[in-house]
């Protein structure tokens, strides 16, 4: 995870705050992880969903 604006503890802390969500880092992704890695965001959308 790359990101200057958000700290990977700061999603840390969300996702434990709220109830089911999960915080997945993404190896080279930044805020804008949808542009800069689609494919492993789509797994890990698809993963999410799958676990519901």
């Amino acid at each position: 995870m790359d990101d200057p604006w958000q700290k990977a503890e700061d999603g840390r802390r969300l996702a434990s705050e709220i109830p089911g969500a999960r915080f997945q880092p993404i190896e080279g992704a930044s805020h804008w992880i949808q542009q800069d890695a689609p494919e492993q965001f789509s797994q890990a959308l698809l993963e999410f969903f799958a676990d519901l």
